[in-house]
């Protein structure tokens, strides 16, 4: 079983590779022949794994954006 998923770490890992090393979740599931969310399951344990970053969170429908006082937190460094 491990050998299986190593294979499927490799497939993940090449494809996003020979895509210049950016895709969304749905255009790396298309190309892998996998659903979306066992995508969204690999690329997690890939990131935890130090294998790739997650960079990008976007909003799935436009939002207003609210009138109210954003706080800032500081934490000792």
């Amino acid at each position: 079983m491990d050998s299986w998923w190593r294979d499927v770490d490799d497939a993940t890992l090449n494809v996003l590779a020979a895509a210049g090393g950016k895709l969304t979740l749905a255009e790396l599931a298309g190309r892998l022949g996998m659903s979306e969310d066992a995508v969204r399951s690999i690329v997690t344990m890939l990131a935890e794994q130090g294998c790739v970053r997650i960079t990008e969170v976007e909003l799935a429908r436009p939002r207003r954006v609210a009138r109210v006082a954003y706080l800032h937190t500081r934490r000792a460094i």
